[in-house]
């Protein structure tokens, strides 16, 4: 369990990574590489590595659907879903 609370926060130690998990609390559903890329403005090559280094911490998950993958927020996981909320509430009080 330490090791994986360990991980997710190693995840999370980059601005690019935060803000995708940002954008996916906001979506309303799952969501491909092109459409992280421009909303965060950075290219699909970084996007995608760092898709890939919040899924193997468990924060996300990917669906594969044809030949576009979609990524979305992992409810499973009560881990990922409180460290998601914590960002958010973090984003909503510094606006203010």
């Amino acid at each position: 369990m330490k090791e994986s609370l360990i991980q997710k926060m190693k995840a999370l130690s980059n601005e690019c990574r935060v803000d995708l998990m940002l954008e996916l609390a906001k979506a309303s559903g799952p969501v491909c590489v092109g459409e992280l890329a421009d909303s965060i403005g950075v290219a699909e090559a970084r996007v995608s590595r760092a898709l890939q280094i919040l899924s193997y911490a468990g924060l996300i998950v990917a669906e594969r659907s044809g030949t576009r993958v979609f990524y979305d927020l992992n409810s499973n996981d009560c881990v990922a879903m409180s460290l998601c909320k914590c960002m958010v509430g973090a984003v909503e009080i510094r606006k203010k």
